[in-house]
């Protein structure tokens, strides 16, 4: 068995035939079409429009890059690229695809005709032997027609970049699908076409305030609005989505007494958006339980802070049994 290593300029490694620098760069970088812009249905390489007449069904190929099996292609400039008329009672569906032949030594634009039907598939891209296929676009041509229609764009884009470094860091030039490790905080974005936007969710527990003794928090003023608990949330950097709950035991309202509490987005515990409330009235002359269950999730920037207010309808009373009170905060990467 020999070994072998490639590509040197002196020496059995300056042989580097098509064969391996194929397999080569087919390990750097698969098969799909290179983005110009966006990466995205707007981006402009290989984008394809539909057309026909009596000469035939066409696509229409803009400007743009490709590779193919580890084989790079360029088309410097729109193309035309005409099928055949369907004589047949039935649709059909067509595809454009890139087309790799290792026997001619080319990759070029290519038709590939699908079967007439009444419920018609499209041509299947598997290849064989010498040539690989890589779908850009396929359209319909009705029975008897000339003109293909429906367009459906199948371009798959690559030469994603993945960048390291801090998020203080100006980033130009970048495209849809590029990702960004943070150096400094460890967590990696993802661009999509607009904004970075994150890619892991983060769980946030409240942080009790006020006096503080065994198993109770007491507070004393009605109606007053107290502050139970505070979650702080720093700007992670990108848009995200925050859903929260809480739940408090409250003790010694008295019997038919009640509380209210609330969740609120904002500066202070008393400025800023409600997000939940709910009320409690005691059982007997002792406690109430207040709830409240996760909210809907809401689209946020930057950092903020949510409050758990409590406002009693009476003087004096406290919570109890502190391990099962809390304030719970989830964010996740708006994803748009």
């Amino acid at each position: 068995m020999a070994e072998t290593s490639y590509p040197w300029q002196t020496g059995s490694g300056t042989a580097v035939d098509e064969a391996k620098w194929a397999s080569m760069g087919g390990r750097y970088m698969p098969s799909g079409v290179i983005g110009a812009t966006t990466r995205d249905a707007a981006d402009t390489s290989l984008l394809t429009t539909l057309g026909g007449g009596p000469g035939g069904p066409t696509f229409t190929v803009a400007a743009g890059e490709g590779v193919v099996a580890g084989v790079r292609y360029d088309n410097s400039a729109s193309l035309v690229k005409t099928g055949t008329n369907n004589a047949s009672g039935n649709p059909r569906i067509d595809r454009l695809v890139l087309k790799k032949d290792t026997a001619a030594k080319t990759v070029v634009a290519f038709i590939l005709q699908g079967t007439a039907a009444s419920t018609p598939v499209p041509p299947a891209v598997t290849g064989s032997g010498t040539v690989t296929y890589e779908t850009v676009a396929r359209g319909t041509i009705a029975a008897g027609g000339n003109t293909y229609t429906n367009l459906v764009d199948e371009r798959r884009f690559v030469g994603i970049r993945h960048l390291v470094a801090p998020s203080t860091a100006p980033i130009v030039g970048v495209q849809a699908g590029d990702s960004w490790y943070w150096a400094d905080k460890r967590e990696r974005v993802e661009y999509d076409g607009t904004v970075w936007r994150g890619t892991r969710t983060r769980k946030y527990a409240g942080e009790l305030i006020g006096p503080l003794i065994p198993n109770q928090f007491n507070m004393t003023a009605a109606p007053v609005t107290s502050t139970f608990a505070k979650c702080v949330i720093a700007d992670p950097g990108y848009p995200y989505l925050l859903t929260c709950s809480a739940h408090a035991n409250v003790g010694a309202l008295g019997a038919g007494n009640y509380a209210t509490a609330n969740l609120r987005l904002g500066a202070s515990p008393t400025v800023g958006t409600i997000l939940a409330t709910t009320t409690g009235t005691a059982v007997g002359a002792l406690d109430a339980g207040l709830s409240i269950p996760e909210i809907e999730p809401v689209a946020l920037t930057g950092a903020q802070t949510v409050w758990f207010n409590i406002i009693p309808a009476v003087a004096g009373f406290f919570l109890w049994d502190g391990t099962t009170n809390w304030l719970s905060v989830t964010i996740t990467p708006d994803p748009g």
